[in-house]
C-alpha cells in the first residue's frame, strides 16, 4: 500500500504542489481551459485564492471519465513532502469505497461531493493552479462499490448541483422521457431571470422588496417541449405565498418532449372578452368559444391568447371566465388559452399597481412571461401602468380611469434579460402580446422595446383595447428579414360590450378573433374571423346614397356630416365623397398590404380610394344603435372604422348590375395573397344582430 501511495503522490507532487510565484501571479490574471485526467490532491488550507502544498487531508484519485476515489488521511502527523515524493505510513491513509464525480463545463470543474467549484487559472508543464469558488468538507458519499453518481439531492445539492448560500428560489426541471435535467431553460420570478445549468437546476435570490416581492416562479417553455396545461390553462408557474428568509423554496417541473417540433402552428388572438357578469361569460362561451371550436378544427397545433380586458371590473367573474376557457376541445385536442392583463383586469378596489394584479395572478399566474414554439419566441406582458381610479357601474364599483402604457423600469429589466437568452434572433420571429397598442401612443420604454424587436427576422405586436380592428406598420423599426414590425390591433370578442341583440363592435365590424398561421419564423397567413360569420366575410359593401331610418325615426345618410340621433342629438359623421359611391368597410386592413378594386362583368373598373380613419362613422351601424338599440351617447358613433370608396354615376351603385368588389390582402412575411369578393350591398341591420 505504501509503495502504491508513493507512486500516486509522486505524480500529484509533480503536477500540483509546485511553488511557483509566476504561476500565482498568472492565477490572478486569466483562466485557461484544460481537461482533468490522472490523479490530483487537494487540501483544506488556502493561500489567497489557490490551493497550496500543505496540510493534505484528502487525496482524490481520478480516472479519465471523471470518477474519483477518496484516500482519507487519518495519521497524527502531516504528510511529508520531500524530493518530489509525498510519504506517509501505510496505516495513515484509508482508501474509501465511496466515490464522487467531477463534471466539466467549459473551464469550470464542479466536484459533486465537495460542495465547491474550481477554475483552472494557470498552468505550466509541471504545475496546475486552481482557484476555488466555494468549499465545504467532503460529505455525503454514496456507497455501492464504485458508483459514479453520488446522492444528487444530498445536503446542499439538487441533482448534483451545489446551491450557493443566499439563493432561496431553487428547483429542478427535468425531461419526462429520460428523467434527466434539462439545461438552458429560462426561469424567473419577474425580477431575477436565470437559465438552468447542465443538471437542469435553477437557483437565484428571490425579491423580498415591499410591494415588489416574489409571488410566483415560472419557466419559459422551450420549443422542444409540450405546453403543459391544467385542462387548457397553461401551467408553467408555481405561486409563492412567501419567500423564505433562510433556506430554500424548491419548485420542480417535469416537461414532456414533443414527438416532432411544432414549426407549423396556429396562434389565435382574442381582443377584449371583457365579461362583467356570468351571463356575459355565457355569451363568450356560447358564441366566441363555440365558434372557435368549430373553425379551428382545420388548423395545426392551435394556441390562443386573450389580449387583455378579460373581465370588466367584476372580481366575481374570475372563476367563471377561467372555467369558460378550460377543457375547450378542438378536434380532439385541448386548446391552451394564454392571457395578458388589461386595464379592466387590474383590481381598482386596491389603490396600487402591485396589489391590483393579485386576483389575476391567483387565476392565471405571472402577468409577464414568455414561451417558445418552433422558431418563435412569444412574450406576453402587462403594459397597463395604472394611475388613477374612479367609480364604475360594474360590480367592483371602481375602475382605473387614468393609466399609461409600456413597461415599468422593472419590467424592462426582466424583458432585457429574457431577450438576452434568445439565441440566433436573426433567424427567429418575436411576437409581443399586450393590451394597449403601441400605434399612435407613447408607451414607456417604447424605443428600447422596439429596438429588440428589429433584431429578429420578423416581429409582430398583438394588441386589443381599442374595440376596433386596425393594423399598423412601425416603419422606423425594420426587422432582419426586411419588413417593418407589424402591429395587429384586434377588435373585440365582446363586440360592443356584449350589447343585447348585437354581435358587432361600435364601428359595425363583427365581433370575433384573428387566426395566425405560423411556419418557421414567419406568419404566413392570417384571417380575421367574425363570430358566426363565414371566413370570407372580410368587408361589407354599401350604397353611399342610401338613407336609413328605424323605430325611433332618426334619419341617417352616408354623405351627410350632420346626421343626428338620440335624445341628446348625437352627431354621426358621414363623408361628402360617399355620394354616388360604392362604400366598402374593410374589417382588418392596413395602408400598404390591402387593395380594394371594382369589377364589372369580369373587367376591372378601377381602384377604391382609402378614407383616413376618423373621417366617417359607419352610418348604417349608427342607425342600428340609435334607432333600434336606443343609444344616446358618443360611444355609438365611432369614426374608427376603415372605409374605401369608388365614385360612379353611370350607372349609380343602386342601378349597376354584374358588379363585384374584390379585396386583396398580401401577407408581408410570405407574400401570400388572399382575395375576398362580394357582389351584395348591405342594405339593412341584419349583419349587426346576434346570430
Amino acid at each position: 500500500m505504501k509503495r502504491v501511495l508513493s507512486v500516486i503522490f509522486s505524480i500529484i507532487a509533480a503536477a500540483l504542489f509546485c511553488s511557483c510565484e509566476n504561476n500565482e501571479k498568472q492565477a490572478q490574471e486569466k483562466a485557461l481551459p484544460v481537461n482533468i485526467t490522472g490523479n490530483w490532491a487537494f487540501t483544506e488550507t488556502l493561500a489567497g485564492d489557490t490551493w497550496v502544498n500543505a496540510n493534505v487531508k484528502e487525496v482524490f484519485s481520478f480516472d479519465v471519465a471523471g470518477n474519483y476515489t477518496v484516500l482519507s488521511y487519518r495519521g497524527t502527523d502531516r504528510v511529508q513532502y520531500q524530493d518530489g515524493v509525498l510519504s506517509a505510513s501505510e496505516g495513515d491513509f484509508a482508501s474509501s469505497a465511496n466515490t464522487g464525480f467531477l463534471s466539466v463545463t467549459g473551464d469550470t470543474y464542479s466536484f459533486s461531493s465537495l460542495g465547491a467549484s474550481y477554475d483552472l487559472v494557470s498552468s505550466t508543464e509541471d504545475c496546475f493552479v486552481f482557484s476555488f469558488r466555494k468549499f465545504s468538507r467532503v460529505t455525503g458519499f454514496t456507497s455501492g462499490g464504485g458508483s459514479s453518481n453520488p446522492d444528487p439531492d444530498r445536503e446542499g445539492y439538487i441533482n448534483n448541483s451545489y446551491i450557493e448560500p443566499g439563493n432561496n428560489m431553487v428547483g429542478l426541471i427535468k425531461d419526462a422521457s429520460t428523467g434527466k435535467g434539462i439545461p438552458d431553460v429560462v426561469v424567473s420570478d419577474g425580477y431575477s431571470t436565470v437559465k438552468t445549468d447542465a443538471n437542469g437546476v435553477y437557483q437565484f435570490k428571490a425579491s423580498t422588496a415591499v410591494k415588489a416581492s416574489t409571488r410566483y416562479v415560472f419557466y419559459s417553455t422551450p420549443s422542444a417541449y409540450r405546453i403543459e396545461t391544467d385542462n387548457g390553462i397553461p401551467n408553467f408557474y408555481k405561486l409563492v405565498l412567501s419567500v423564505p428568509q433562510t433556506g430554500w423554496l424548491r419548485n420542480d417541473w417535469t416537461l414532456t418532449p414533443l414527438e416532432t417540433p411544432e414549426t407549423k402552428w396556429t396562434f389565435v388572438g382574442i381582443g377584449d372578452s371583457q365579461c362583467g357578469s356570468v351571463s356575459e361569460v355565457n355569451r363568450y362561451t356560447n358564441e366566441t368559444i363555440a365558434d372557435m371550436k368549430s373553425y379551428l378544427a382545420k388548423y395545426q397545433n392551435p394556441y390562443a391568447v386573450v389580449l387583455g380586458d378579460i373581465i370588466h371590473d367584476s372580481n366575481n367573474v374570475w372563476p367563471y371566465i377561467k372555467n369558460s376557457m378550460s377543457g375547450v376541445n378542438v378536434n380532439g385536442r385541448i386548446l391552451p388559452f394564454y392571457q395578458v392583463m388589461g386595464n379592466h383586469d387590474h383590481n381598482a378596489l386596491e389603490d396600487n399597481a402591485y396589489d391590483s394584479v393579485q386576483l389575476y395572478v391567483d387565476h392565471f399566474g405571472p402577468e409577464n412571461y414568455s414561451f417558445n414554439r418552433g422558431d418563435v419566441h412569444v412574450v406576453c406582458f402587462d403594459n397597463v401602468i395604472v394611475e388613477g381610479r374612479s367609480t364604475s357601474s360594474q360590480s367592483n364599483t371602481m375602475t382605473w380611469n387614468s393609466y399609461g402604457s409600456g413597461m415599468t423600469d422593472t419590467q424592462l429589466e426582466w424583458f432585457k434579460k429574457d431577450m438576452s437568452f434568445v439565441e440566433n434572433k436573426a433567424d427567429k420571429m418575436l411576437i409581443l402580446c399586450c393590451h394597449i397598442p403601441f400605434a399612435d401612443a407613447s408607451p414607456k420604454h417604447r424605443t428600447e422595446i422596439m429596438s429588440y424587436m428589429k433584431q429578429f427576422k420578423e416581429a409582430h405586436i398583438l394588441a386589443g383595447h381599442t374595440h376596433y380592428n386596425r393594423n399598423y406598420l412601425h416603419s422606423s423599426f425594420v426587422c432582419k428579414g426586411g419588413n417593418a414590425v407589424y402591429e395587429h390591433i384586434h377588435g373585440t370578442a365582446c363586440g360592443a360590450w356584449w350589447e343585447a341583440q348585437s354581435s358587432c363592435n361600435t364601428t359595425g365590424a363583427p365581433s370575433g378573433y384573428t387566426v395566425y398561421e405560423i411556419d418557421g419564423a414567419s406568419i404566413v397567413n392570417w384571417v380575421m374571423k367574425g363570430t358566426g360569420k363565414e371566413e370570407g366575410h372580410q368587408f361589407r359593401v354599401y350604397d353611399g346614397n342610401q338613407t336609413y331610418t328605424g323605430t325611433r325615426g332618426y334619419t341617417y345618410n352616408w354623405y351627410r356630416t350632420d346626421n343626428t340621433g338620440g335624445s341628446s342629438n348625437i352627431v354621426a359623421k358621414g363623408y361628402s365623397g360617399f355620394m354616388n359611391s360604392f362604400v366598402v368597410e374593410v374589417f382588418d386592413d392596413d395602408t400598404k398590404y390591402v387593395t380594394v378594386e371594382l369589377y364589372r362583368s369580369g373587367t376591372k373598373l378601377g381602384d377604391f380610394k382609402h378614407l383616413s380613419r376618423g373621417t366617417s362613422a359607419n352610418i348604417c351601424a349608427c342607425s342600428w344603435f340609435f334607432n333600434e338599440r336606443g343609444k344616446n351617447s358618443t360611444t355609438w358613433n365611432s369614426t374608427a372604422g376603415s372605409y374605401w370608396y369608388y365614385p360612379t354615376t353611370d350607372p349609380l351603385p343602386a342601378d349597376m348590375t354584374d358588379w363585384e368588389v374584390r379585396m386583396t390582402r398580401t401577407i408581408p412575411g410570405s407574400g401570400r395573397q388572399n382575395v375576398y369578393s362580394s357582389r351584395t350591398l348591405t342594405k339593412d341591420y341584419s349583419d349587426f344582430k346576434k346570430q
